[in-house]
């Protein structure tokens, strides 16, 4: 979420990802905040929506890219 309260769904719960391991250097993009101010406090939301699967979130990072 930005800080002007845009959200964009990176990965959603039904995604062709199923049966990969983990997701350990990948990148995911989105173009939701185009044309947004980078300032401010973002947000991340993470959900587990799939039942009978486990792992750890150990860490993300955002990079913003723009004039």
């Amino acid at each position: 979420t930005s800080p002007s309260g845009t959200k964009s769904i990176v990965v959603p719960i039904n995604n062709a990802l199923e049966g990969l391991a983990n997701y350990t250097g990948d990148t995911f993009l989105t173009n939701a905040f185009y044309g947004e101010p980078s300032a401010g406090t973002w947000t991340l939301k993470a959900i587990d929506g799939r039942a009978g699967t486990t792992g750890d979130f150990t860490g993300w990072e955002i990079l913003i890219s723009g004039h």
